[in-house]
């Protein structure tokens, strides 16, 4: 593995903004950082962070960028999905998984939370970065079987929604998760119809459902919300990904701060249903992972995580530290579960990102107000995006 170093003015080392100095990597990991000196890659103005973790994508749905209008029309949205998705054939679905990854890199990103509703990764190479394919479950759906992770690739397991799986089958891919200690990515309290069906069966997700050939003539309502549904199931777990979390109680909150489980916040897809303004201070408030996704591209233009902290940080008026905070080293170690990764430290390993920034600004408000192109992008020590610059 090649060895290199990098000088940079500032760096965020996954907790706070610090002077800069020269970062070698060598073996995949950062062996040293010393204050000045020489450097193989020396461009002014550099801010370099961890790489950034996107903690929920579609990769197979990438194909869909630009097809589908924003609107509130979230029934009709998933419909359309589903339909575009059955048409595109295997094939169309692995490139646009590669497509997607391939994007996801080049924008900073060196983890990322792939839903795949198909077997696409077993049809096409993994990306050169870390990828968890949390494999979606529906229905009654068999649980999946995979090839073992590799340094570079983990599993998860990702039963699509509450009112998308039975509750046999959220106990059984609960256990299969505790048995191999995975990952469980859940959609969760994402729309108010998802409320109503799971309180009484009844709404426009029960006609959805019905047209997707879904027998709901033994379904019982559990008559409670989403999130206190999965409580009482015990899949409110420290190593439970809920997704979106967009309509919640305070009370509820109370109850995932006491699981240890994290939420995944995707403003940009967000904002393309028109949902009122997300709940995301006070997860942070009440000390709870509070993670970042972009979403598919059926509800979200690209990959650019970047563009997703600098609407959160506008609609939600977080901090800039604490967003790249939250999008580096808590994601890092909630969904890698790997020492110092998500940091930049001796011994960590190297996922890192370096940008250009105005020598003007603040670097990190700069970071989220001008979203510049990322110069360099490396993986576990290996560089998987690198553009000339001035």
């Amino acid at each position: 593995m090649k060895s290199f170093s990098i000088k940079a003015r500032w760096i965020f080392d996954g907790r706070r903004l610090q002077d800069g100095g020269v970062v070698r990597i060598e073996g995949g990991v950062i062996a040293e950082i010393t204050s000045g000196g020489n450097a193989d890659i020396n461009i002014p103005n550099t801010l370099l962070t961890p790489g950034l973790v996107n903690a929920h994508a579609h990769l197979e749905l990438s194909f869909l960028r630009g097809r589908l209008s924003p609107n509130s029309d979230f029934i009709g949205w998933l419909k359309a999905v589903k339909e575009l998705r059955d048409e595109a054939g295997e094939t169309r679905l692995a490139d646009s998984a590669t497509e997607g990854a391939t994007e996801a890199a080049h924008f900073a990103t060196t983890i990322i939370v792939d839903h795949t509703a198909t077997n696409v990764w077993q049809k096409t190479t993994p990306p050169p970065i870390r990828l968890v394919i949390a494999q979606e479950l529906v229905n009654n759906s068999p649980l999946p079987s995979h090839n073992p992770p590799t340094l570079l690739v983990k599993f998860a397991l990702a039963p699509h929604s509450p009112y998308r799986v039975t509750k046999s089958s959220l106990l059984e891919a609960l256990h299969l998760a505790r048995k191999n200690r995975l990952l469980i990515s859940i959609h969760t309290a994402e729309h108010p119809a998802e409320i109503r069906f799971l309180k009484d069966g009844s709404g426009p997700l029960h006609h959805l459902l019905s047209s997707f050939g879904v027998d709901l003539s033994k379904f019982h309502p559990p008559q409670k919300t989403p999130i206190a549904y999965l409580h009482s199931l015990g899949l409110l777990t420290p190593r439970t990904l809920l997704i979106h979390a967009n309509y919640i109680t305070d009370k509820e909150v109370e109850l995932v701060r006491r699981s240890g489980a994290a939420v995944v916040y995707c403003p940009r897809s967000h904002q393309f249903f028109s949902h009122p303004p997300h709940p995301a201070p006070k997860f942070l408030a009440a000390n709870i992972p509070l993670l970042f996704g972009t979403d598919s591209l059926a509800s979200c233009p690209n990959f650019n995580l970047l563009e997703d902290l600098a609407l959160a940080h506008r609609a939600c008026r977080i901090a800039p530290e604490t967003l790249l905070i939250c999008a580096t080293s808590t994601a890092a170690a909630f969904i890698w579960d790997a020492p110092l990764l998500g940091h930049i430290c001796k011994g960590a390993p190297a996922d890192l990102a370096a940008f250009k920034i105005p020598s003007t600004k603040h670097p990190l408000n700069a970071l989220l107000s001008e979203i510049p192109q990322p110069f360099l992008v490396c993986c576990n020590g290996k560089i998987v995006q690198q553009t000339e610059t001035q």
